[in-house]
């Protein structure tokens, strides 16, 4: 009876793997994990010197928000993202994507439907994150499937853009994480 309670707890335990496992916690200047363990995501293809981390957050309203994470005013990690029009600067506690998660290839973005294959598409509330790829520069941000647009901040003058989806559809690729 003992060994199948064990087998019961392993398999939930292997079977339970979720997007929190392919995130670290930071706050302000300083994160759980060592900080070269933090993914880096182009701004600019191939250029690997152009990065930023990003970031997956629940709000307080159970919503989530997906973006940029850059330095700002001598504070290390800042996310940005877009919220009711504005571009929202949060450098408290943000949740930043690690190098078990794209680097492993356990999340990916891509713009096409991924049916099986152990990948979910990240979906909350209706809102999925994603990146935007307009002329070899990347922008990351989610798509609200409420109200088909996308949202995302400019991560050079942090201006809001929030585009229709029919207008964008052709430059977003949607996030991917295996399960």
């Amino acid at each position: 009876m003992k060994a199948i309670i064990l087998l019961f707890f392993y398999s939930t335990l292997i079977f339970s793997w979720s997007i929190d496992d392919y995130l670290t916690d930071c706050w302000g200047n300083e994160c759980r994990d060592n900080v070269d363990f933090l993914q880096k995501m182009p701004i600019i293809e191939n250029d690997e010197n152009k990065y930023v981390h990003i970031s997956y957050k629940t709000l307080r309203n159970g919503l989530i928000t997906f973006g940029p994470v850059i330095p700002f005013e001598g504070i290390r990690y800042c996310m940005l993202y877009v919220e009711n029009g504005k571009t929202i600067k949060d450098c408290q506690q943000t949740r930043i994507f690690n190098r078990n998660s794209f680097d492993s290839n356990n999340c990916i973005f891509s713009s096409s439907y991924y049916k099986g294959n152990d990948y979910q598409l990240e979906s909350r509330l209706g809102r999925i994150p994603v990146q935007i790829n307009f002329d070899n520069d990347y922008f990351y941000g989610y798509l609200d499937k409420y109200t088909n647009c996308v949202y995302f901040p400019d991560v050079y003058d942090y201006k809001p853009h929030i585009i229709s989806l029919d207008k964008i559809e052709k430059y977003i690729s949607y996030l991917y994480c295996k399960t």
